[in-house]
């Protein structure tokens, strides 16, 4: 069910327009979250994986209408080459003055209240996933680079209204999100409505096998109750038959003793009376029983 709502979201977040301070924190945010900066014979080239072709597609055009730069796609790997030093300093994964790598979110890639959901539906895209196990639950996390983007990417969630956390989980540290409110609200931010529906579905069918289960074990004890409280009488009624002088009393234990498993209305139909009739009688064999065990 995970992979499912996790795909349906993925189809459904829309990739940011040309508009370019979007489009901007957008490849940022997927070059941050599943990119690398790899440095060869003083050359620079960046790279972006992906499973997710529609994405890589994206990327490919973004960079193009936006920076002129033109970029191949190879095995779910996008490669900038050509123009990839002053691409990093643009989307700020380098900062400009010391070239070095910005491990958090620079604050002018999401100065605008539209960049921040850019940005958080290119972390979604690159390395989101969302969590409905069977044994109930709601998760979604996303695995980053290093503790300080996470920390960065958290505060970013926390003021769009979210309650992020971060863990470490295989030496790398991840974002996520507990709740059915929780998951739902971070699906909704970045445009998936479809998957917030098919997660409520969930919750729903959930809820309903948690009502039918308690039903169950809830007439299993009361069944429980009945056939204990049957065969305690039945003992009772074993022990003074042979005392009973009213001879509706007497029909009714020797019904009750040769039908210990049978329901009120079973045994009353046998008996040819109705339940209020039975239950009556049955009380008063009880009544008869104290009675007769005290003298």
């Amino acid at each position: 069910m995970e992979k499912n709502i996790t795909m349906m979201a993925k189809d459904e977040v829309s990739v940011p327009n040309d508009k370019p301070c979007c489009a901007r924190a957008f490849l940022s945010a997927l070059v941050h979250s599943s990119g690398s900066v790899i440095i060869s014979e003083g050359k620079v080239r960046t790279e972006v994986f992906s499973s997710y072709p529609r994405v890589l597609r994206a990327a490919k055009k973004l960079l193009y209408t936006l920076y002129g730069i033109r970029c191949v796609i190879e095995k779910k790997t996008l490669s900038v080459s050509d123009g990839a030093l002053e691409l990093l300093f643009e989307l700020g994964i380098i900062g400009r003055e010391d070239t070095a790598i910005v491990r958090g979110i620079k604050e002018e890639i999401i100065a605008d209240e539209c960049c921040k959901y850019s940005y958080c539906k290119g972390v979604f895209l690159a390395t989101g996933t969302v969590y409905a196990p069977k044994k109930g639950g709601y998760h979604l996390e996303m695995r980053l680079g290093d503790l300080e983007f996470a920390d960065s990417f958290s505060s970013l969630l926390f003021e769009l209204g979210l309650t992020p956390r971060i863990r470490i989980k295989n030496d790398k540290p991840a974002v996520y999100v507990k709740s059915m409110e929780g998951v739902s609200d971070f699906l909704a931010l970045v445009g998936a409505g479809g998957a917030v529906l098919a997660l409520n579905n969930v919750a729903a069918e959930r809820q309903m096998r948690e009502i039918a289960n308690r039903s169950e074990n809830c007439d299993l004890a009361n069944i429980e109750r009945t056939v204990s409280a049957s065969m305690k009488l039945v003992s009772r009624l074993e022990g003074i038959l042979d005392k009973i002088e009213d001879k509706t009393l007497a029909d009714t234990a020797r019904a009750r003793i040769k039908f210990p498993d049978s329901t009120y209305a079973e045994l009353a139909g046998i008996l040819g009376i109705s339940k209020s009739g039975l239950a009556h009688r049955l009380k008063k064999l009880y009544e008869l029983s104290v009675t007769l065990a005290s003298t």
